[in-house]
C-alpha cells in the first residue's frame, strides 16, 4: 500500500513535488502554486521490471521500461529509460486504484482521466 512521504525535498524555484511510495510502486506529482497538477510519474513493477508512466502538462502519456541501474558485483549506476513500450492501461489503472484511499481525490481523479482517456 502506498504511503505519502512527508519530508520530500523541493528545490527552491521548482514546482512542489509530492511523493507516494511502497516496495513496488512510486507516484510523484508536481504541483503549480495554485495546486494544479503540472506533471505526474507513476512507476510500477519495482524493483526488477520497472516501468514508468509520465504525463506532463499539455503532453501525451509516455510509457517506458526502466533500467534500475543495478550491476551485480559493481557499483549501481543511475536508472535510465529504455524507451517507449506498449501500455496495458487497465492494469496500470488497477495498480493505482488499489491505492485510491491514500491519494487525495482531486489528484486521483486527474490521474485516472489521463490514464484511461489520454
Amino acid at each position: 500500500m502506498l504511503r505519502q512521504i512527508s519530508d520530500v525535498y523541493n528545490r527552491p524555484g521548482e514546482p512542489l513535488k509530492i511523493w507516494f511510495t511502497d516496495e513496488k510502486l512510486d507516484l510523484y506529482i508536481w504541483l503549480s502554486d495554485d495546486d494544479q497538477i503540472l506533471k505526474f510519474q507513476f512507476t510500477y513493477d519495482k524493483p526488477h521490471d520497472e516501468k514508468s508512466l509520465l504525463w506532463k502538462f499539455q503532453n501525451k502519456l509516455s510509457h517506458t521500461a526502466i533500467d534500475d541501474g543495478s550491476r551485480p558485483g559493481k557499483h549501481p549506476s543511475s536508472p535510465i529509460s529504455l524507451g517507449e513500450i506498449p501500455i496495458d492501461k487497465n492494469r496500470v489503472f488497477n495498480l493505482l486504484k488499489e491505492n485510491e484511499d491514500v491519494i487525495p481525490k482531486r489528484y486521483f481523479s486527474f490521474i485516472e482521466e489521463r490514464i484511461l482517456n489520454p
